[in-house]
């Protein structure tokens, strides 16, 4: 089994909110935070607390645990 770091975290909060076709800004707003809050996510200015992170998940319509799944179905692309 794949262990997930923190860089891994961070590239999945990016994926996720592509596939949902949110943009940083749209991601930041749609969770009540200034609209660069994702951006500072992404560039790791800012370190993304498991509030957020659950709070993000509801946003895209993902569960917790198919945010952290390693299968096969999930997907860089």
């Amino acid at each position: 089994m794949e262990e997930i770091d923190y860089d891994e975290v961070v590239r999945r909060i990016g994926y996720f909110r592509n596939k949902a076709n949110y943009s940083m800004r749209k991601a930041s707003e749609g969770i009540d935070k200034n609209p660069q809050f994702f951006k500072t996510i992404e560039n790791k200015s800012i370190e993304l607390k498991v509030k957020t992170l659950l709070a993000f998940c509801k946003l895209v319509k993902i569960k917790p645990y198919e945010f952290f799944y390693l299968g096969k179905e999930y997907s860089e692309e």
